[in-house]
């Protein structure tokens, strides 16, 4: 299967820094599809006047269920069939609506569909979230975060905590400001998922949440304190990370021990 870098250049205009801009981004979203419990796709415009973009990633989330069953990577789509798509490409803007399957039983007439259009494999309606990719002050791409309504629930805690996290990433993303400039290899290690456990630092780098599964691991460092409000440091732990991540502002990875073990 062709990559990225092989689409982009093939059928797109986006220039070199554009492309690894979107690498980068790529490399980095698992994260921020767990963090939105949905598929995130990647378009890139075919030219300049946006009438059609190119499917240049896809990703699914290791938390929520995936509404894509084939791979829509390639796929090309048209602006007139996606104007919320090429709205938020040309106006750097977000923007969000449903799209469906035509022929879909219920959809039509429905003032709350936006697009109703064709997706192979697609079998119900879908909401779309379309977030512009910015670099150097223009918009490069679209990312959709792209769920089914009928998969929308009371949410948890953790799962309000999540999408709370997953805003700022998108933010981030229209800003230019996500991917990060730089960041640290795992190495050996694979590449986390939001499932194994997440906690979340405020910026004097005490807890604000713990997830269960993160609580559970701090247990099994030995942490038996009660994490929320607390330092790394101040649950006996090496915050050494936590530091360097701060003063960097850049992706930070470390193993954390804790006793002979």
């Amino acid at each position: 299967m062709a990559s990225l870098a092989e689409i982009a250049r093939a059928r797109t205009r986006l220039d070199d820094a554009d492309i690894d801009h979107l690498q980068a981004l790529v490399a980095a979203w698992s994260l921020l599809s767990d963090l939105s419990f949905s598929d995130l796709l990647l378009y890139g415009p075919t030219e300049p006047a946006a009438d059609t973009f190119v499917v240049l990633g896809h990703t699914r989330s290791a938390t929520g269920h995936t509404v894509h069953h084939g791979d829509p990577v390639g796929d090309v789509v048209r602006s007139a069939d996606r104007p919320l798509l090429a709205r938020a490409y040309l106006e750097h803007r977000r923007a969000v609506g449903l799209i469906a399957r035509r022929g879909t039983a219920g959809t039509g007439g429905d003032p709350t569909v936006e697009e109703d259009v064709g997706l192979p494999g697609l079998q119900h309606r879908i909401t779309v979230d379309y977030i512009p990719v910015c670099r150097a002050g223009g918009t490069v791409a679209v990312l959709t975060r792209e769920t089914e309504p009928a998969l929308v629930r009371p949410s948890s805690l953790l799962e309000r905590r999540y999408r709370e996290v997953w805003e700022r990433f998108a933010t981030m993303v229209t800003e230019g400001a996500f991917p990060l400039e730089r960041s640290e290899r795992v190495g050996e290690f694979r590449e986390p998922r939001v499932s194994d456990g997440a906690v979340i630092l405020g910026r004097d780098g005490r807890t604000e949440y713990v997830s269960p599964n993160a609580l559970s691991a701090l247990h099994r460092l030995g942490v038996q304190l009660n994490p929320e409000g607390r330092t790394l440091r101040e649950l006996g732990l090496d915050d050494t990370v936590v530091r360097r991540a701060f003063s960097s502002r850049h992706s930070t990875v470390e193993e954390l021990e804790v006793g002979d073990d």
